[in-house]
């Protein structure tokens, strides 16, 4: 249950089931945030969706000053459907960042956003591009008092109430009664559970600990996150750890840059990661992202058709996007393992697969430069993996062999740990580029020679391998992990 102080604009809300009860609500292990920034909206029956842009978050004391708890104007903003805040249950909510509570009393807060929206009216497949009414530059800012002014100690959380059916368009402009487009919240008391949706989050990793998989660390420094102190995040098992490029080896440590989908659990304030990116190279967020439902796919035109559900760096212009690969498009799979094209768009399956992709808008198409298969965020991902190093403990009879760990993709692994390979009847066996039978390759394995081994585990955690494809590497050739 959800309960909030009495508020305008904003709600304040203390700390019934969003961050625990009686001044509870355990701080995240590693996160010096104690404070959380969310948003909530309405419904409006005459759209489909309304994609917006919020750039910036103060607080407005009694003075006139500003406390700035969120600010990602020099990132473009966070692009959110303000549509997606509310469904038939009610109102949800989104987490946008933590930020350590100010000091002072507040009577009021202003949200920047963005001068244009992207609104598409119920039953179109089209967006128009409006802009606030009133509204000559860039930006506008919503602004609000609070009922009485508010002193936001640690263990409360800022909400922002976008109420949507107070919002209309007319033409290509959005007008509210009154200017009033973020409304008050609902009086002081409880009003039903609250659901938290899972976000994108990009920031760097800071205060690392734990043995993988089990890890935990402080996200920050970010785009995204606000000051020194951000969001504490964990990772288990099921956590799908990638490089954006699809090159192998993705190891979490201090200093990196990394985008993190996940869920916020309310009574730890913890973030639960499904999904880890390590950024190489450009530094997060990419200029254009995306999540969506696949709806059809094309290898021969190298191109997937989506349904938008989740963007960052734009606002869509239509509910479809058309996706281009290129010979430099890294391909990622279900459990971090990078593909070729070929076996990326094997794995998909139209209306039932959805992809995350980062790249370059132009329109309605988005060029990707990394795609890849979106994990549950309740976990339970196929733990595949691509394993590659010298083997031992050859047993042909058994067609068996144990590899010495150098290069992986998929799972969590360690360097130079031993992996044990076990095939079935339908593991393919590849010497110099041909598909042989188990009698061929193993008569051309030796102690020392270089495998790549893609294949499952029985679980997250067991050091065994059943191998779909085992491939040997030439030994005049270059180690690599091999997208076979």
């Amino acid at each position: 249950m959800l309960r909030r102080l009495a508020v305008c604009v904003f709600a304040l809300s203390t700390v019934v089931g969003l961050v625990g009860c009686g001044g509870g609500g355990s701080e995240g292990t590693n996160s010096g945030s104690n404070a959380f920034l969310f948003l909530t909206g309405a419904t409006n029956s005459n759209y489909d969706h309304v994609w917006a842009t919020v750039t910036k978050v103060d607080l407005v004391s009694a003075t006139g000053s500003a406390t700035n708890v969120y600010d990602s104007t020099s990132t473009g903003g966070k692009v959110v459907d303000l549509l997606s805040l509310h469904n038939s249950s009610g109102q949800q909510y989104l987490l946008l960042t933590g930020f350590t509570a100010p000091a002072g009393s507040f009577t009021g807060a202003n949200v920047t956003v963005s001068s244009k929206l992207s609104i598409v009216p119920k039953g179109s497949a089209t967006a128009v591009s409006a802009s606030f009414a009133g509204s000559n530059g860039a930006s506008t800012v919503l602004a609000a008092k609070f009922g009485t002014p508010q002193s936001i100690a640690a263990e409360k959380d800022v909400v922002v109430n976008f109420n949507l059916a107070n919002w209309s368009l007319n033409g290509t402009t959005v007008s509210a009664p009154n200017n009033q487009y973020v409304l008050c919240g609902p009086p002081n008391g409880p009003f039903g559970p609250i659901t938290i949706l899972g976000g994108s989050y990009y920031g760097t990793v800071s205060n690392l600990s734990g043995s993988a998989p089990n890890l935990a660390f402080t996200l920050g420094y970010g785009p995204s996150i606000q000051g020194p102190q951000g969001l504490s995040v964990t990772t288990n098992a099921s956590t799908v750890l990638s490089n954006s490029d699809g090159s192998a080896n993705p190891t979490l440590s201090n200093g990196e840059n990394v985008a993190v989908e996940g869920t916020f659990d309310p009574t730890t304030n913890v973030l639960s990661a499904s999904l880890i990116s390590i950024q190489v190279g450009t530094l997060p967020p990419p200029p254009a992202s995306v999540i969506g439902l696949v709806t059809a796919d094309s290898l021969a035109s190298n191109s997937i058709t989506l349904t938008v559900s989740g963007c960052g760096g734009f606002q869509p212009i239509s509910t479809s996007l058309t996706v281009d690969v290129t010979s430099t498009t890294a391909f990622v799979d279900l459990s971090g393992v990078t593909d070729t094209e070929t076996q990326f768009f094997g794995a998909l399956t139209p209306g039932t697969s959805v992809v995350q992709v980062q790249g370059t808008i132009s329109g309605s198409t988005l060029t990707a430069a990394s795609i890849q298969l979106a994990p549950s965020q309740g976990g339970g991902n196929p733990p595949t993996v691509s394993v590659q190093g010298p083997v031992s403990n050859i047993d042909a009879a058994a067609d068996t062999f144990s590899l010495s760990l150098a290069q992986w993709t998929g799972g969590w692994q360690s360097p130079n740990a031993v992996i044990s390979i076990v095939t079935s009847a339908n593991t393919q066996y590849i010497v110099n580029g041909t598909t042989e039978s188990a009698t061929t390759f193993f008569g051309n394995l030796t102690p020392g020679s270089l495998v790549n081994v893609r294949g499952t585990r029985a679980s997250a955690t067991t050091s065994t391998v059943t191998a779909t494809t085992i491939t040997l590497i030439p030994s005049a050739l270059p180690q690599h992990v091999s997208h076979a």
